[in-house]
């Protein structure tokens, strides 16, 4: 299944939405894609929805891979006020890789973010509590 994204510019933010089970390709290959979209700046928040994924199939391997691809994007960005990515994870398996995935990532130009709650993400990104309904 897909992840999904899509860009909210007025917000200065990116939603993704992760569906169904989520390989490790296909994990790889749409990030890469949405990072590479012209609309992409490395200043977006992004917030990210797993509360449809059954991401059990996710590898630390995908991760560490992801990691590289972010920390080449964001080497020497340098920032008055550091992206912030919001990561929404329901489930306690895919809570546990977001926060692996949160460690992995630690030394990027960004502050990374696990809840368990939609609304705990929104405060936190400052965004409407209903961003997601259209989702």
């Amino acid at each position: 299944m897909p992840v999904l994204y899509r860009f909210e510019s007025d917000l200065n933010l990116i939603i993704t939405t992760h569906v169904g089970l989520v390989a490790d390709e296909e994990f790889q290959t749409s990030y890469r894609k949405m990072f590479s979209d012209p609309s992409f700046e490395r200043s977006m928040n992004i917030l990210v929805d797993l509360r449809l994924t059954k991401s059990n199939a996710r590898t630390p391997n995908a991760l560490q891979k992801f990691s590289g691809l972010v920390k080449k994007l964001f080497k020497g960005f340098n920032a008055d006020k550091k992206p912030k990515v919001a990561v929404i994870a329901t489930e306690i398996f895919s809570f546990g890789l977001a926060r692996m995935c949160e460690a992995y990532v630690a030394n990027i130009a960004w502050d990374f973010l696990v809840f368990k709650s939609e609304k705990e993400a929104c405060v936190w990104l400052q965004l409407p509590e209903n961003i997601l309904d259209n989702n």
